[in-house]
């Protein structure tokens, strides 16, 4: 005990004579003196709630970045984040900042990327460049999209514009020269953060854009554009065109489906992206065609992450530290959305009467949690089709490929079991149960706010962890 007290001591003894205890505290007043200055104005009526919230995150990200990039002490610099981030939370659940908006925890989660961001191994460059990234894209996206957004489009959970995207790539493109220069990268490096910020809510931008921006700046400094990549962007390009004539996607799913397929290549390669097109391709053509899908109806952002999120990561882990276990999980988790899939789709078609996976009782066709041979049969043609691919693909062995399609195989019944226990269904003015809530329909099994796409992420994550947990 004694001698963890005295390494205590001799590490603030360092830090104290290293002299960054004052940089912190020259950058904790800075930020206090820059807000009340803020309320000064807000109360005079000389800013805007709205203008005064953007000017208080430029200022106070701003000085964190150059904090970060500063410090030679990441891990006590984390600690401060990190405690930031429960006193923040505190204070936006309190509304202290800013009584009179929506309650939001964006001032707390900026705090909580950047504690996580220095405890990892990415490079201090990388966790400098999310910052100012974070710090001067947002505010100009946000007021881009103010100014002229004219409503926006939902793209996951709450309205973003195009315009705002517009303003948030273009800054990311200016801050992105001064790090890498004048290169074909560029346009990679600024895209999927700008992406990214369309498809956060309440504030989670501020987790969600510095944590990706770190992470996409690190792996596109090994991007280096040749051929394949031009070749990539070229079939990118036409994929996207097609999925939007064919209107397999929404605007905003092909807006996932980008930000997803350039994830995987950069993390990966071709055999990556090969494995999660296969599941994209043959899903969406069973939809069509087995007439699951309404005429006209397509993929939206949220149906596209709840499918690929899973895979996504397992790329980028794949990527920042190699390991089968991530390899696995990726093939896994597509195999267990491709076998969902077409179960669903030729359950509906064939029409055998289902029965619940957890009561054995009969249910309606196509609802959650209900099973029929058909569909489970065809459920194992999609894991089977998916580990075959990725066999050979990444030239696995054949005890691989069973595990593929084991774990694919029981990642669908998860899927099941979770969706007759958890995802919300309802008794209509018919007296018909569905999965749709309507004005006026009462819930009678699981959760209202658990969707099928909900219990399809969950069983997903479920399943790869299991995968991964093994191997690893």
């Amino acid at each position: 005990m004694s001698f963890i007290v005295y390494c205590g001591l001799e590490y603030a003894m360092k830090i104290l004579s290293s002299g960054e205890i004052i940089v912190f505290l020259i950058a904790f007043c800075a930020i206090l003196i820059m807000t009340e200055g803020l309320h000064w104005f807000t109360r005079r009526s000389v800013l805007s709630v709205f203008h005064a919230r953007k000017l208080l995150h430029f200022f106070a990200l701003a000085v964190s970045a150059l904090v970060i990039q500063s410090s030679q002490e990441r891990t006590l610099l984390s600690i401060i984040f990190l405690s930031a981030f429960f006193i923040l939370l505190i204070v936006s659940y309190k509304r202290l900042l800013f009584p009179e908006t929506q309650t939001s925890y964006g001032i707390a989660f900026f705090a909580l990327a950047f504690g996580l961001l220095l405890l990892s191994s990415l490079p201090t460059e990388a966790i400098f460049y999310a910052a100012l990234v974070t710090a001067v894209c947002d505010p100009l996206a946000g007021w881009a999209g103010m100014k002229w957004g004219r409503g926006g489009s939902i793209f996951l959970f709450e309205k973003k514009s195009w315009p705002g995207f517009l303003a948030f790539y273009l800054s990311c493109l200016l801050i992105s020269v001064f790090f890498i220069g004048i290169t074909p990268q560029l346009a990679f490096l600024a895209l999927i953060p700008a992406l990214s910020e369309l498809f956060s809510w309440r504030g989670s931008d501020n987790l969600l854009v510095p944590v990706i921006s770190a992470i996409w700046f690190t792996l596109v400094q090994h991007l280096h554009v040749n051929l394949d990549v031009m070749l990539f962007l070229g079939l990118m390009a036409t994929s996207m065109m097609l999925v939007f004539k064919k209107q397999w996607l929404t605007p905003e799913g092909i807006a996932a489906a980008v930000w997803m397929g350039m994830v995987i290549f950069v993390a990966g390669s071709w055999s990556w992206l090969a494995a999660i097109a296969l599941f994209f391709v043959a899903g969406s053509l069973s939809s069509k065609w087995l007439g699951q899908k309404k005429e006209g109806a397509g993929r939206n952002a949220v149906q596209v992450f709840s499918n690929g999120a899973v895979a996504s990561c397992c790329a980028v882990l794949y990527a920042l530290h190699p390991d089968v276990a991530w390899l696995m999980g990726f093939l896994v988790s597509v195999g267990v959305c491709l076998s969902d899939t077409l179960s669903s789709d030729v359950g509906m078609k064939i029409r055998q009467q289902p029965y619940d996976i957890i009561t054995f009782r009969a249910v309606p066709v196509g609802l959650s949690g209900g099973v029929t041979l058909a569909g489970t049969l065809a459920g194992l043609t999609g894991a089977s089709m998916l580990a075959l691919v990725g066999g050979y693909l990444f030239s696995l062995s054949w005890y691989h490929v069973l595990t593929i399609l084991l774990f694919s195989q029981a990642g669908m019944i998860i899927d099941s079991i979770l969706g007759s226990l958890l995802q919300g269904k309802f008794i209509g003015q018919n007296g018909e149960v569905v999965e749709e809530r309507e004005f006026g329909f009462q819930l009678v099994r699981g959760y209202s706010s658990i969707s099928n796409d909900g219990v399809n992420l969950l069983a997903n994550v479920i399943i790869v962890l299991i995968v991964v947990f093994l191997y690893i």
